[in-house]
């Protein structure tokens, strides 16, 4: 995605947080060979769909994968667990 090619891909592990099907990528089920081909020719024969994934894709990685506005989000995370008081008991956890 940060290279601005096109993806197809199955949804198993994190990928379906990262490709979004139909915006960011082409998703098909794992094992079906079939469909990640389909997939694949839908590319080839549809360059402005190509085009239109690459650039949500680049979009999205632009503003999900920057370091900088990711280190932002996890600050913001511990912030809240800070001010709720440790996970929100109000206690310290025990030793």
């Amino acid at each position: 995605m940060t290279l601005k090619r096109p993806v197809c891909a199955t949804p198993v592990g994190g990928i379906p947080e990262i490709i979004e099907h139909g915006r960011t990528g082409l998703l098909s089920g794992a094992g079906d060979a079939a469909a990640l081909a389909g997939n694949i020719l839908r590319l080839a024969e549809e360059p402005a769909a190509m085009e239109r994934l690459v650039l949500e894709a680049s979009r999205f990685v632009a503003g999900y994968c920057d370091p900088e506005a990711h280190t932002r989000k996890v600050l913001e995370v511990f912030g809240r667990a800070v001010r709720q008081g440790w996970g929100g008991t109000g206690r310290r956890p025990g030793p």
